[in-house]
């Protein structure tokens, strides 16, 4: 919400450049605390892209090896 309030009074600056002393600590502070928090929020996601990746990588080569072995099976071996 601090975050939020605070974006939206540098918004309404007409130079977005030319920050007080008071606005830079403020967002320095901001910064600070919630960044411990966009850090675990992040590596969750990293987390759970790298898991989902994975997997779709071992569905991938499973398919395709079960693709492989159903060709030799059908067309390489001598049926008796």
């Amino acid at each position: 919400m601090g975050c939020c309030l605070m974006i939206f009074s540098l918004s309404c600056d007409n130079d977005p450049a030319a920050m007080s002393a008071e606005e830079r600590y403020a967002a320095d502070t901001l910064f600070t605390r919630q960044f411990p928090k966009l850090r675990e929020k992040t590596d969750s996601l990293c987390q759970v892209a790298s898991d989902t990746m994975y997997q779709h990588i071992v569905d991938s080569l499973t398919g395709a090896y079960m693709k492989e072995i159903d060709y030799l099976l059908k067309d390489h071996i001598i049926q008796e």
